[in-house]
């Protein structure tokens, strides 16, 4: 009891990613992607230092997936997966990547807001939000239908590729002349004009997003947890942590934390179910043994916590199972 009081949640590791090859909408051309969620992802490239903000007002606005040991969120280095907050920054240095996977849209009309994109390589595919990039030289403006489109940013200006979809571009010393980007073109934004749009072909696209092959070997490689039996994991330990309020027992900590997030986060940095039911056991082990010396606490609270437990064992234990497909 006394060793397990002491493990705070430090532990390092990668939840697990689902990669497949879907074919883009773009005449004979087909190019590797990992699936989208409702909300849209954004990838980033070392270097880049965008700030994210979503229209619809929420709190925290997805999830951020990292490969790499230098990955700042807010000029703080972080190693693990961990929710995005509003209007964060996030920044990637030398052999460094960062997936940004946008939750779906609270209303109608909103918009993902990245600004402030000054260098490196930035990748996006909208869905729901539309995202608008306001970077150094200009701002390019996914239009509302699905978009993928590539950015990369050297030398004062920004190169702008349309891979689905299409865009809306402008100077910043220009805004009231927009060049429309449609799919398979490209435009350099400069401070003072818009070059382009030109075609672009299949290897040229290829060529420009070549190193999202690291960001997506390094996902692919982890090991992990499904993200959905992480917040079963985190309503049940945030459950538990109101219990022992409750009870007055006195249990401090981070396995005690009354937030959500904490334990979600800790959830995803793990590489195996098996820690989770050894941390949601051992707190039920802690308050069992803090209700018996509170004869106070209430019978019907004191046998429904062990049918709770169960269950949520029962789940973790299904799902670290193999199906019969993957066997």
């Amino acid at each position: 009891m006394e060793v397990w009081m002491r493990s705070p949640y430090t532990q390092a590791g990668w939840p697990a990613a689902l990669l497949s090859v879907v074919a883009l909408v773009t005449g004979c051309n087909t190019m590797p992607t990992t699936p989208v969620p409702d909300g849209g992802i954004a990838d980033g490239d070392e270097n880049t230092d965008p700030r994210f903000v979503r229209t619809d007002k929420r709190a925290t606005i997805g999830r951020v997936r990292i490969v790499g040991r230098n990955v700042f969120v807010d000029d703080r280095r972080v190693q693990q997966d961990q929710r995005l907050a509003n209007n964060a920054d996030v920044r990637t240095g030398p052999r460094s990547w960062v997936r940004v996977e946008f939750d779906p849209a609270l209303e109608a009309g909103c918009r993902t807001l990245i600004q402030g994109f000054r260098r490196g390589n930035l990748y996006g595919e909208s869905e729901g939000c539309p995202h608008e990039v306001t970077a150094e030289p200009g701002t390019i403006r996914a239009e509302p239908v699905p978009t993928r489109y590539h950015l990369g940013a050297r030398g004062g200006s920004v190169v702008v590729t349309v891979i689905e979809g299409a865009a809306v571009v402008w100077a910043k010393w220009s805004p009231s002349q927009p060049i429309r980007v449609g799919p398979m073109q490209e435009a350099r934004v400069a401070p003072g004009n818009v070059i382009g749009p030109t075609p672009v072909t299949r290897r040229q696209v290829e060529a420009r997003t070549a190193w999202r092959a690291s960001l997506e070997r390094g996902l692919e490689n982890r090991t992990g947890i499904d993200p959905a039996l992480c917040e079963g994991y985190a309503a049940e330990a945030v459950r538990q942590s109101g219990q022992n309020l409750q009870y007055r027992c006195g249990f401090d900590g981070p396995l005690w934390a009354p937030d959500f997030e904490t334990h979600l986060n800790w959830c995803l940095a793990q590489g195996e179910p098996a820690s989770l039911e050894r941390q949601t056991a051992a707190r039920a082990r802690a308050l069992r043994d803090c209700q018996a010396k509170n004869q106070g606490s209430t019978q019907s609270q004191g046998t429904a916590r062990p049918l709770l437990l169960g269950i949520f064992s029962d789940l973790l234990r299904r799902r670290a199972e193999p199906s019969p497909d993957n066997q």
